[in-house]
């Protein structure tokens, strides 16, 4: 199938449904047609636009869906149907709610919960020993200064607010 390329809105840019970007306007440091991008430090492939002078970055994938997915009910985010996100190619695109593009991260291992997320700084044990301390009168600030986390993160964890897949077992 044959790339299709639409015009980016208020720009002198165009975006591919196979998810690429080009300037259509030759500039004297980039010539019109040069495929355009870097990926950024969350992973996501983007695009610095510029009009007038001034410079702007997108997201690519948002580019494509603007331009090729209707969005007949507002929808605010687009997910990665195969969880790639440098696989910005029309058909991988969809509009979605925000709870459902964090439960579609779940389900398919994008993000994971508890300790097994590579920046928690607790663990499902921690977690229990700090709800066991707390139903006996323990200090929150005390044991978020002994575990290393703000307050609020101890307090919404032995709440329940978090970390809600930690459950005591029989013996504890």
């Amino acid at each position: 199938m044959s790339e299709r390329w639409k015009d980016v809105s208020g720009y002198d840019y165009e975006v591919s449904d196979h998810g690429r970007v080009r300037r259509t306007k030759t500039i004297p440091q980039s010539p019109a047609g040069r495929l355009l991008g870097y990926v950024s430090s969350w992973g996501y492939r983007k695009v610095d636009l510029s009009r007038g002078g001034r410079k702007q970055e997108a997201l690519v994938h948002r580019l494509v869906a603007m331009a090729f997915i209707s969005n007949p009910n507002d929808l605010p985010e687009i997910n990665h149907i195969d969880g790639d996100k440098l696989n910005n190619h029309v058909t991988n695109l969809e509009w979605v709610t925000n709870l459902k593009n964090v439960h579609h991260a779940y389900a398919s291992g994008l993000m994971q919960k508890g300790e097994r997320n590579g920046s928690a700084r607790l663990t499902d044990a921690k977690v229990l020993a700090a709800r066991r301390r707390y139903v006996r009168g323990g200090s929150l600030r005390a044991m978020a200064c002994e575990y290393g986390v703000a307050i609020n993160t101890i307090t919404r964890a032995v709440r329940g607010k978090t970390w809600k897949h930690v459950r005591p077992t029989e013996e504890g």
